[in-house]
């Protein structure tokens, strides 16, 4: 099994930086990840659409919509 840098990130909709979640290296597997709706300072977010970005080796990158409510 193959350890690989992977990178999950949350945007707001105009594409800024909310909070990193994961910045590891990991080994392939699937994992899951929660968010607590705070930002990188600790800070609740409000309501909304959201993006969250995983980049992994070799050059994997996915990108999706999410809608975060309170």
């Amino acid at each position: 099994t193959a350890n690989g840098s992977v990178e999950l990130t949350i945007y707001d909709i105009t594409g800024r930086e909310i909070k990193t979640l994961i910045n590891e290296l990991k080994p392939s597997g699937k994992y899951t990840a929660e968010w607590d709706g705070t930002d990188s300072k600790g800070m609740k977010v409000p309501s909304g659409t959201y993006l969250y970005r995983i980049q992994g080796k070799n050059g994997f990158t996915s990108a999706k919509k999410m809608i975060y409510l309170k």
